[in-house]
């Protein structure tokens, strides 16, 4: 009930502050317009000038020494961008890390995991409501993608994403189940009913095969345009602004509908079926030595472990639970819901597989 609440609140909250921003733009630019009219109306003459003369050396040869500029830096000075800016965006990126880091320590003991929904909270309103949501984690994904396509980035923006990799070895994905802003909007969200949908290995299946067709489509869509178009059209950012762009309204609004409403009846529905980032660090599990979740040879067998993971990293097939460390996210309610502490925290190797079946005789296939 207090979450429903808070939820209401919330929603109230970011409405009313909605409506107040574009009454603020649209006095503005009434205001603007007007100013642009009585600025016309204040000419009296028009003087004729000599398009000639006036031209002067307009079509001068260019100098053969001047260049269009060819790193970075040199595009920082043409354009002014200040060496704050990416500070700035190297600042956050390792308080994000550190959070992250942090969350990996806290997984690790029964009683810490607990302050999970409190890392969450505080990430949501740190990175999200207060940082405006960017530059995050995704941005970060797609200038490292950038880079690798022959792109000037500035390499502060790959921090956020490169230093995620070796957390994700270390700790898991902790990241996405603890950390991640965009994640704690949609758990935050979700309203546990009957009414669950899309749950159940069919629906893992086919919302796997979507994100990896929207990972294709980004790719393409980077090479193409050399530029991030998605933090145009970004819901999130439109969510934690409390403001879209008016060229990018119509499909912006789409986009953060769809992702308020499956939150409602689906847990996480955008890091299950679109997101690279969490796709990309399932990966990680497959390196020998990652951290993985795993079997601790007191499993009974039952389904208690299976019925606690909402994120669907572990589903029945065959009358038994199969746990894929690909998709965990680490975030330790299955290990708080086993009565005989079967699971923990392991290095993957041949016993301990990124892929775990749970059978009566608790073997790891």
């Amino acid at each position: 009930m207090k979450k429903f609440l808070g939820l209401i609140i919330l929603l109230l909250i970011m409405n009313f502050a909605g409506i107040n921003a574009y009454a603020g733009f649209s006095v503005e630019k009434d205001t603007i317009k007007t100013e642009a009219v009585d600025d016309f109306e204040a000419v009296d003459d028009f003087e004729e000038v000599d398009d000639f003369e006036e031209a002067g050396n307009e079509f001068e040869e260019v100098s053969e020494e001047e260049e269009l500029p060819q790193n970075i830096n040199e595009v920082k000075e043409e354009t002014g961008t200040p060496d704050y800016v990416y500070d700035i965006t190297l600042e956050w990126s390792l308080y994000a890390l550190a959070f992250a880091v942090v969350a990996g320590f806290l997984v690790r003991f029964r009683q810490t995991r607990s302050l999970r929904g409190l890392i969450l909270l505080a990430s949501l309103f740190l990175f999200g409501f207060y940082r405006g949501g960017c530059p995050c984690m995704l941005s970060s994904f797609q200038d490292t993608l950038l880079i690798v396509m022959g792109n000037d980035v500035a390499w502060q923006n790959l921090v956020w994403f490169l230093g995620l990799i070796p957390i994700t070895y270390i700790f898991g994905k902790v990241w996405c189940g603890w950390v991640c802003h965009l994640g704690a909007v949609q758990e935050f969200l979700f309203l546990p009913s009957k009414y669950h949908i899309f749950k159940g290995e069919l629906a893992v299946k086919i919302m796997k095969i979507i994100r990896y067709g929207l990972l294709a489509a980004l790719i393409v869509q980077l090479g193409v345009m050399g530029s991030i178009y998605f933090c145009s059209i970004d819901p999130f950012k439109a969510i934690f602004n409390m403001h879209i762009e008016e060229e990018y309204l119509t499909i912006t609004g789409i986009l953060m509908g769809l992702i308020l409403l499956t939150s409602l009846f689906s847990y996480r529905p955008f890091c299950k079926s679109a997101c690279p980032v969490g796709l990309t660090l399932g990966l990680v599990s497959k390196i020998p030595g990652a951290s993985v979740v795993g079997l601790k040879g007191e499993c009974a067998g039952c389904k208690v472990c299976n019925n606690a993971c909402k994120y669907d990293a572990i589903i029945r097939k065959d009358k038994h639970s199969v746990l894929n460390n690909n998709d965990c996210i680490a975030c330790g309610d299955c290990m708080d819901a086993c009565h005989r502490s079967g699971l923990g925290f392991f290095r993957k190797n041949k016993k301990h597989k990124d892929i775990v079946y749970c059978k009566n005789e608790c073997t790891i296939d």
